[in-house]
């Protein structure tokens, strides 16, 4: 996979980095549920290494979570958009815009402490997600019913997804969140991307690059290798095109 006039794309590097970085600044509680105090009070002696009895500061916690927040409402928007408005021109599918949905709502849950804002089956098979009543061929209710009850079977160990019931009633809907395993892969991809991000601002020395510079360092508190790593591809790389216009204030 290449992209033209630039040297072979490696995810192998940018992964393991990224992968380093969450195990010396990240916690990722695998028993205390995201919407629980204790979620944010959780330590485990191999994640977040770099800190204090592996707790990570809470505010610190409280910006990445807002973050990721915000990344996950982006995606969920961009994927029901080329979903709906280019399904014959992109792969987009139905599960890539439900999937997007749990995973907003999980992270709006974690970050308010929240429950309420994990979206139901009915929010997702019904108007709120607006999928389901477009005529598209895969996007009726049944099918993401049958889905949802596919991705959240409690036999299969190494599923992302997981649902519960909202109160102790019998008729209570169930909620949906991404599991410890999801919310990793996801970070990790994120990390990734705003390094690049943060990398092409930096070496075209834009109006926004020291702003960003100072978000990764002083706001999330992360390390240099992923931004370093960036930083040194060469002329022609995903960073920096061939061409370019003013490279003071093109982003």
């Amino acid at each position: 996979m290449t992209i033209i006039g630039s040297s072979e794309i490696n995810i192998t590097e940018p992964n393991r980095l990224a992968e380093k970085l969450m195990a010396e600044r990240y916690s990722f509680s695998p028993t205390e549920c995201p919407w629980e105090g204790a979620y944010w009070a959780s330590s485990l002696p191999d994640q977040a290494t770099y800190y204090t009895n592996h707790m990570v500061p809470e505010m610190t916690r409280m910006y990445r979570m807002s973050w990721l927040a915000g990344v996950a409402q982006g995606l969920l928007f961009a994927r029901k958009n080329k979903l709906v408005s280019l399904r014959d021109n992109t792969p987009a599918s139905m599960w890539g815009v439900v999937e997007c949905a749990i995973l907003e709502g999980t992270y709006a849950c974690i970050f308010t402490r929240d429950r309420d804002y994990l979206w139901t089956g009915t929010d997702l098979s019904g108007e709120r997600l607006g999928i389901s009543g477009l005529g598209l061929p895969d996007c009726t209710s049944r099918n993401i019913e049958k889905q949802l009850a596919n991705k959240t079977d409690s036999r299969i160990k190494s599923r992302l997804y997981n649902r519960e019931k909202k109160t102790g009633s019998y008729h209570s809907p169930f909620l949906y969140y991404v599991r410890v395993a999801g919310r990793m892969m996801f970070t990790r991809d994120e990390l990734v991307k705003q390094a690049i991000y943060v990398a092409r601002n930096q070496r075209k020395d834009t109006m926004i690059a020291q702003t960003l510079l100072r978000q990764w360092y002083e706001v999330f508190d992360h390390t240099s290798e992923l931004i370093e790593y960036f930083m040194d591809l060469g002329e022609g790389s995903m960073i920096t095109p061939d061409r370019s216009t003013n490279v003071r204030f093109a982003i």
